[in-house]
């Protein structure tokens, strides 16, 4: 009677290494996972840019924004060279408000920063229950997200090579098919891509598939 808790210990007890390390890349991957999301947020309270969002008077600038001009009218896809930090994002919002597809927000994508447990689920969407910790409602992917719209894949050359296979069949078919479904949805969009990387050289080397290199930048 009148005691009072004071402080508490508590122990994990691994039942070896293996298990301890398992443990430290599952809260890692989350952490990965978290980061993504709050970027992604951050992205979609964004601000599309037209013509406007790109400064400079220099003759490349204005080549740049007359080639912008004439290609964004257009319905094929672009993929878009760039070192980090050149503005490639704007060049993609400048193609998607002056195309007839503008009237729709576009859906952004970066390659490089999804966590490899997480591509296929934000690509191509799943049902409820695919997988453990999986929305019990489904839900729909980027492509989907992206019908009547612009899809932009930033850092497009650092997608896995596996997942590339499945990009190839949606770029193909404007088809996509959720993960644990067996129901394929149409998609009517259009694709902008952004590499910093040298896709030919990538190629060669075998981590870029040829056929996807074509859809990309036809």
């Amino acid at each position: 009677r009148g005691a009072r808790v004071i402080g508490a210990m508590g122990r994990v007890m691994f039942k070896g290494p293996a298990e301890a390390e398992a443990l430290a890349r599952r809260v890692s991957a989350l952490q990965s996972e978290v980061e993504f999301y709050k970027r992604e947020a951050d992205a979609a309270r964004g601000t599309s840019y037209g013509l406007e969002g790109i400064i400079g008077d220099s003759p490349a600038v204005q080549r740049l924004r007359a080639d912008i001009v004439k290609v964004a009218p257009i319905e094929i896809p672009v993929l878009i060279h760039g070192e980090s930090g050149t503005g490639k994002e704007l060049v993609a919002h400048a193609l998607h408000q002056l195309s007839p597809r503008r009237d729709k927000r576009m859906v952004m994508v970066n390659a490089a920063a999804i966590p490899p447990s997480l591509v296929e689920a934000e690509l191509f969407g799943y049902e409820a229950g695919a997988f453990t910790g999986a929305d019990r409602k489904g839900r729909a992917g980027r492509f989907e997200q992206a019908n009547g719209s612009t899809i932009f894949l930033d850092e497009i050359g650092d997608m896995p090579i596996e997942v590339q296979v499945k990009l190839l069949r949606v770029l193909q078919d404007r088809v996509v098919e959720r993960i644990g479904s067996d129901r394929p949805r149409e998609s009517d969009f259009r694709l902008v891509s952004a590499t910093n990387r040298d896709i030919d050289q990538l190629v060669a080397d075998g981590g870029f598939r040829v056929d996807l290199y074509y859809r990309i930048a036809p």
